[in-house]
């Protein structure tokens, strides 16, 4: 049990370290391109800021993320005494195409890595895996562990416009626990019954203590989406979930084996150590390049600032390349 949940977390960690990336990627006002150098140094600055060093190799390895994460964490002051400039555009390059785009119903991995840049959860981790407070500004638990209560932030809208609330917590939670295929449904087990207590305060009531909960949220089971959005796609959010997240950029297109493009959200509510609005960046764009030889080869000549992988035997190689 416990090797599989320092898996999930070390999973869960690659794929924050790579949102964050996008999330405070320093750009040029002027240039169409954020350079992968400055945006290594800069994604350091959030809670999941681990691996910042190696962003462009990113974590080769879901224990290596977690090292990664570590050893990133000594960055993070030097990172927020120099914070990035607007604008630019990040250029990622993902080792697979994606599946879904709906948290209900995703189970790739590498879904997590854009999923953290459209959608908020309940909850985060920091760089030292300490569960911190996101779209829930606080919570309690009770003394024999069965209840939750969430207080909510109450600044958040979703990208169509939706009011963030404890409704709104109470409809994804039941739609994740209930929805036909929802592969979420063994993550929730545990929530017997979601209660809005007023419209900032939600209560979770468990059928028994279950210790991972917290942890379980910061993943797609804790990823809010507008439920205006919910009603109004149905099915199409597995490929065009347009207006319902909170996060940092908003969908804009997806071509399958081709891209799939965010769009800066102006209007976030989370801000830098200086107090700067997030995300610096106007855009990012991801592309699914499956064979290492041309992801890497991509990296090298420029026309891919981030790679979420790397094969060990090019390792040693981009150790010693200065330009990478």
């Amino acid at each position: 049990m416990k090797s599989r949940y320092f898996k999930r977390v070390g999973l869960l960690i690659a794929a924050l370290v790579l949102a964050a990336l996008a999330l405070v990627a320093c750009g040029d006002a002027t240039p169409t391109t954020a350079p992968a150098t400055t945006a290594a140094s800069s994604a350091a600055t959030t809670a999941a800021t681990g691996a910042a060093t190696t962003a462009k190799a990113a974590a080769t390895t879901a224990a290596g993320a977690t090292t990664a994460a570590q050893a990133g964490a000594a960055t993070t002051a030097a990172a927020q005494a120099a914070p990035g400039k607007a604008g630019g555009t990040l250029r990622v390059a993902l080792n697979s195409e994606l599946g879904k785009l709906d948290p209900a119903f995703s189970g790739q991995f590498v879904e997590r890595q854009v999923f953290y840049n459209m959608f908020d959860s309940l909850v985060a981790v920091d760089s030292g895996l300490k569960i911190v407070p996101a779209l829930a500004e606080s919570w309690d638990i009770s003394a024999d562990g069965k209840t939750y209560s969430f207080k909510l932030r109450k600044d958040v809208k979703f990208h169509d416009g939706t009011e963030f609330n404890a409704d709104a917590v109470k409809i994804n939670i039941e739609r994740y626990k209930t929805l036909d295929g929802s592969v979420r449904k063994s993550d929730l087990a545990s929530i017997d019954k979601v209660e809005v207590v007023d419209p900032y305060t939600v209560k979770f009531s468990l059928t028994a203590p279950n210790a991972p909960l917290l942890a379980t949220l910061v993943d797609r089971a804790g990823m809010m989406l507008s439920p205006a959005a919910i009603q109004k796609l149905g099915a199409d959010l597995q490929r065009n979930p347009v207006g319902a997240g909170t996060g940092p950029f908003k969908f804009v297109e997806w071509k399958k084996d081709d891209h799939l493009t965010l769009e800066k959200n102006a209007g976030y509510w989370k801000k830098d150590a200086a107090g700067t609005a997030l995300p610096y960046l106007d855009k990012v764009i991801y592309r699914p390049i499956v064979d290492d030889t041309v992801r890497l080869t991509n990296l090298k000549t420029g026309d891919i600032d981030v790679i979420d992988s790397v094969s060990g035997k090019d390792v040693e190689d981009l150790k010693k390349n200065t330009d990478v």
